[in-house]
């Protein structure tokens, strides 16, 4: 199976996006603080409801995952390329 270049390329920069949109929308919540006085009440969420915490880290464990693979799909076709460009100089 060939894969271009600019395939691997299109598919880190899709990676790239997707754990960027996810950290952004952490980032964007609204956190309640948790209280540190002991004879306060407990907090039932810290999160904001609108935000899945765990959802988003998923989403951004994944995305760097595969970001990770195609950087390595991407440095393996061009270290393929630069090996087949000195074959032919030769």
């Amino acid at each position: 199976m060939t894969v271009s270049i600019d395939a691997l390329a299109a598919s880190a920069a899709r990676a790239r996006v997707t754990f960027d949109a996810a950290a952004r929308r952490l980032a964007d919540a609204t956190f309640t603080p948790v209280a540190t006085d002991p004879t306060a009440a407990p907090a039932s969420s810290h999160a904001a409801p609108d935000v899945d915490v765990a959802d988003q880290m998923v989403t951004m464990m994944l995305a760097s995952g595969v970001h990770q693979a195609t950087i390595a799909a991407l440095r393996s076709a061009m270290a393929s390329y630069k090996a087949t460009l000195e074959l032919v100089r030769e």
